[in-house]
């Protein structure tokens, strides 16, 4: 009777420690496809926009390379892709650079550069720390501490 207790006490734990996976893929398909992104309007990025968007890349760029192992290969291409998209910022609008966002980084995964759980983590820390330039909600950051 107690190793059942004990078990159900481990699954309960484990239930609640995992992230609600569903919510969050759900928020990210608002974020593409949802109002926010059909309500936006293809704007031009003001100058503290698109510092902003350079800092979270940044940020996002030395999480990934610190959380995964990715070759000297695999962080060339990351560094690269992550300038091209901030640089893009200053010559895109919202609704456009938000398609390169994710068409650059589909296709890092397509291609095999990147491992999908840092594709996720890109996509993720990128929607959730500017999804205020969209009209969505300031919220906590999600970019992990670095330890």
């Amino acid at each position: 009777m107690e190793q059942r207790v004990e078990g159900w006490a481990k699954d309960v734990k484990e239930d609640v420690d995992t992230p609600d996976l569903w919510a969050e893929l759900q928020r990210e398909r608002e974020v593409l496809t949802g109002a926010r992104y059909d309500e936006v309007e293809n704007t031009p990025f003001t100058s503290d926009e698109q510092a902003a968007i350079a800092e979270r890349l940044q940020q996002t760029k030395q999480y990934v390379t610190r959380t995964y192992s990715l070759s000297d290969a695999q962080i060339l291409h990351l560094e690269a892709k992550l300038d091209d998209i901030a640089a893009a910022a200053g010559r895109m609008g919202r609704k456009d650079w938000t398609l390169l966002v994710c068409g650059a980084l589909l296709g890092a995964f397509v291609q095999g550069i990147l491992p999908p759980e840092a594709v996720q983590d890109i996509l993720r820390m990128t929607l959730d720390g500017l999804g205020y330039l969209f009209g969505g909600e300031v919220g906590p950051s999600q970019l992990p501490p670095v330890t």
